[in-house]
């Protein structure tokens, strides 16, 4: 990809955000997380720690050694918000500067980011790799919940 379609995508992903409606604080506060992989992952617990740096894709793998793929909500939802608040221990406008400026400079690209926990649940069940956020009203079909530690 060349820079000016580097430069071009990131202005794209930006006017989108900033067209994304905002959730309210009690939808946030509602949500509880459940991190899921695919069944085939060993991984039965993960630290927050290593999970993060996995989503900030500063880890390209599992503790086990297996390849991580992380997979996000779109922005801008109440399970979005829960995601930074409790993953990333930060704020969305922290996390959204963070990847402007790794999307700028070339260095990398976001997680792919998909529109409902229903295809995210989806997505992880058909790929090895992936790993991924859902929130605790989604069915779990064809993935494996692992418990996040300290």
């Amino acid at each position: 990809m060349n820079q000016f379609n580097k430069i071009l995508l990131t202005l794209a992903a930006m006017v989108a955000l900033a067209l994304a409606p905002f959730p309210t604080p009690s939808q946030a506060a509602d949500q509880a997380l459940r991190v899921i992989v695919h069944p085939s992952n060993t991984l039965e617990q993960i630290d927050r720690e290593t999970l993060g740096r996995i989503f900030l894709k500063k880890e390209e793998r599992f503790p086990s050694g297996m390849k991580a793929e992380p997979v996000e909500i779109v922005e801008r939802t109440a399970l979005y918000e829960v995601y930074v608040e409790q993953i990333h221990q930060s704020s969305e406008s922290r996390l959204r500067r963070y990847w402007v400026d790794k999307m700028f400079s070339g260095e990398m690209m976001k997680p792919r980011q998909l529109g409902n926990e229903d295809d995210i649940v989806e997505y992880v069940a058909g790929n090895p790799a992936a790993v991924s956020v859902v929130g605790d009203n989604v069915r779990l079909e064809g993935v494996k919940q692992i418990m996040v530690v300290p």
